[in-house]
């Protein structure tokens, strides 16, 4: 009975304690997992960029074609191969689309336990998240059982318990009907710098991470396609994801080379500055169909 008493309690503990900024990913995981398998023809994957910039629910609605946005927030690129694998156990897309956010936001590693850990609860199968986890902690061995059990990683957030600690901070059933996408209708005026900072490499590491993420995709018949999305400062990775998607015959879609072509309005197009709003978003959606559709990823008109 005690013991029983003391599960209860550490339970509640771990629900009250838990980083409520992660429970709208966890919402949008959880209306992924309620889809009939083998439903969608196309999913994107990436960081929040992705999630905020790519509408999946026009991708149906004006192109016919199915897809779920799985992009989430803050997303590694470690973390983004644990949700390619997750998605192919019950789902069979055609195309994939990655936001090269998650390439530049580079490898999560020798981590802490934190919220983009925490969300990947539900996510992978076992061997599959016991290599993430074994990248993201490292030697760091307590962190396995801060992921266990909330309370331990997270019992420094007592002090942060509010009202909203006790109840839900996104609705599912939103997710299912928006098939995954974050919908900003807000905007934000922001001044977008459009020169190019010096160029950087990518890391040995992206590199073999990418690598991974290739190979699985050519495994399971997958085309792979990468999109680089506006916000304020742009990336110094641009060249070296050019080139890696060129020697790697991968359709690279970056939107500050299309920027006039778009129309983005950097004072109705924009959530924050890091961030497309819904009207940003329709308009990507738009340029990016018809970048597949002339390199014959997806059908034409």
């Amino acid at each position: 009975m005690i013991i029983y008493a003391f599960c209860i309690c550490v339970s509640i503990a771990g629900h009250l304690l838990r980083p409520i900024s992660t429970d709208t990913s966890l919402n949008s995981i959880g209306a992924f997992k309620t889809f009939p398998d083998h439903c969608f023809e196309l999913m994107i994957l990436g960081s929040s960029n992705a999630w905020c910039g790519i509408d999946s629910v026009k991708l149906e609605a004006e192109y016919g074609i199915t897809s779920y946005n799985y992009g989430l927030a803050w997303q590694h690129l470690n973390t983004t191969k644990l949700f390619l694998q997750d998605l192919l156990q019950t789902q069979k897309p055609k195309v994939v689309i990655l936001e090269t956010d998650a390439i530049t936001n580079g490898l999560l590693l020798d981590q802490d336990m934190g919220g983009e850990i925490w969300y990947t609860h539900p996510v992978g199968n076992f061997r599959d998240k016991m290599a993430y986890l074994s990248q993201c902690f490292g030697s760091k061995w307590g962190n396995y059982a801060s992921y266990a059990i909330p309370a331990l990683a997270f019992h420094g957030s007592w002090k942060e318990v509010e009202e909203e600690s006790f109840m839900e901070n996104a609705n599912e059933k939103d997710f299912c009907t928006l098939r995954g996408f974050m919908l900003h209708k807000d905007n934000e005026a922001i001044e977008l710098n459009l020169a190019k900072p010096a160029p950087e490499q990518l890391e040995q590491r992206w590199i073999e991470t990418l690598d991974s993420i290739s190979d699985i995709c050519r495994q399971h018949d997958v085309r792979l396609v990468w999109c680089t999305l506006p916000k304020a400062d742009r990336t110094p990775y641009e060249d070296a994801l050019k080139e890696y998607s060129e020697a790697h015959e991968i359709p690279y879609y970056n939107c500050y080379d299309h920027y006039d072509e778009i129309g983005f309005q950097p004072l109705e197009d924009f959530y924050n500055a890091e961030h497309l709003n819904a009207a940003g978003a329709d308009k990507v959606t738009d340029h990016l169909i018809d970048f597949m559709r002339d390199k014959g990823i997806v059908p034409g008109a």
